[in-house]
């Protein structure tokens, strides 16, 4: 609307993110290389964090544009608000794959051989993250096993994620901190000082500037620097005003009193006693600001609520595991009970020995069930007349010890454990409501699996 009057090819001070007006502080440009050299060094996670209005996504969109060559292929993701098969199947859309009807393990398996031949092909595979803050903790700590995805020398995907510095918190949290070790690079983009907002005004004005006219005077500058505390978007809106309102009153350039008129507008106009006469532009003015308030208000709101999703998102994250605290009398009742019980499956009273191994795992089995490495318990190994004593031992009852969850318990009961393991073991067992939740003390029965849950995969 002012482009005309101040000689504009286009407005220079939209909020929306354009590489073409991206100005490149010391910290926007270090994030730029980080990412830049994150992709090039084929690191498994890339973090840029900084405040809301910082520009983190005009970087991350300078980025995009820069790598649209053939040997890159990138994914770019606005909405994070995902589960984890849904960002699979986001990739799988990307590279143009089938993924229905296959589980979470297949499709991480059949990306593993599809980023394979990628790579020989020289290319990398890149997601971009936007926001990351709203993906949900189950999702960023599944993306875990995407890293795992390697060559004995390269990762095979990279993955950028930009949030606000609260990301960090999030990742704090002990589910997490497998991940957050996977994170070879970060940076951080911090507001602009006073001068580098006096050069970021000068510089979105060269892009569209066709009459060389200065638009601010240099004190109107150094006032919208110090009301904006250095967040370009917040310059956008200062600025975009202060040029509506200098067209009205046929100002140019804008000098501080406009500006200072703008930045009073913000706030709820104060009663005064008497009248004072007011220049025509005034009410026009107003109506315009107005506007740009309301919609900064909006994106205000947006970025305090999401601000609260994160506070809550991090407490139900500090809550333990395993909630309920059971008598010790009780749990000990409760632990002999199951004693008692595989000494009858097993037909033969309990021993001083079979006691001892029921303290340090409730199905008697050696305690290489509980590796990381995943090797098979002794139900899988032995002489076949034990294994076969041993399948005979079903079903199993066990009672809930601290820190236990579902899965751990069926992998020490089958020697293996997927969802469908879970469903079927809370489908015979009426107290778990919950595969996520299982309260201590409470007795678990195993009864023998399906032929059709056998499958491990």
């Amino acid at each position: 609307m002012y482009n005309a009057f101040y000689k504009f090819a286009r407005e220079p001070f939209n909020i929306t993110p354009d590489p073409a007006f991206l100005y490149l502080s010391p910290t926007h440009r270090e994030a730029l290389a980080t990412i830049t050299y994150g992709i090039e060094n084929r690191k498994a996670f890339i973090l840029v964090t900084g405040d809301v209005g910082t520009g983190k996504t005009s970087v991350l969109r300078a980025f995009l544009q820069e790598i649209k060559r053939d040997d890159i292929r990138y994914i770019y993701i606005i909405n994070p608000n995902l589960t984890f098969q849904e960002f699979l199947e986001k990739i799988f859309r990307e590279l143009e794959l089938e993924a229905e009807g296959l589980t979470t393990a297949q499709r991480v398996e059949k990306l593993h051989r599809v980023l394979v031949d990628e790579y020989v092909r020289g290319r990398n595979f890149v997601v971009v993250i936007d926001e990351a803050q709203n993906m949900p903790v189950e999702t960023i700590e599944s993306m875990r096993l995407l890293s795992n995805l390697e060559t004995s020398t390269y990762k095979l995907i990279q993955i950028v994620f930009a949030a606000p510095p609260e990301f960090e918190e999030i990742l704090d949290h002990p589910r997490l901190q497998s991940l957050k070790q996977r994170i070879a690079v970060r940076a951080r983009i911090l507001p602009l000082s006073a001068g580098e907002t006096a050069e970021y005004i000068r510089h979105r004005l060269s892009v569209v500037s066709t009459g060389g006219e200065p638009a601010f005077t240099p004190s109107a500058v150094k006032m919208i620097a110090a009301e904006a505390k250095g967040i370009p978007r917040v310059i956008n809106i200062l600025c975009d005003g202060a040029l509506a309102a200098g067209l009205r009153a046929r100002e140019k350039p804008v000098d501080a009193k406009i500006v200072r008129d703008v930045i009073a507008n913000q706030e709820p106009a104060a009663t005064t006693k008497g009248t004072a006469v007011r220049p025509s532009w005034v009410p026009v003015a107003v109506g315009l600001l107005t506007v740009l308030v309301v919609a900064l208000i909006f994106m205000l709101h947006k970025a305090f609520d999401v601000l609260e999703q994160h506070k809550a998102q991090i407490a139900k994250l500090r809550q333990p595991i395993v909630r309920a605290k059971v008598d010790p009398v009780l749990r000990e009742q409760a632990l002999l009970k199951a004693k008692q019980a595989e000494a009858e499956v097993a037909g033969q009273p309990p021993t001083a020995s079979s006691e001892q191994g029921a303290t340090t795992d409730p199905f008697g089995a050696p305690a290489a069930l509980g590796k990381r490495d995943g090797s098979r318990d002794s139900a899988g190994s032995g002489p076949p007349a034990d294994r076969s004593k041993r399948a005979k031992q079903f079903p199993r009852k066990a009672v809930v010890r601290k820190d236990d969850t579902l899965f751990r318990m069926t992998v020490r009961a089958y020697g293996f454990s997927n969802d469908r393991v879970m469903e079927f073991v809370k489908q015979n067992n009426p107290s778990i409501k919950d595969v996520t939740k299982i309260e201590e003390g409470a007795m678990i029965v195993f009864p023998p699996l399906d032929e059709s849950l056998k499958d491990r995969r």
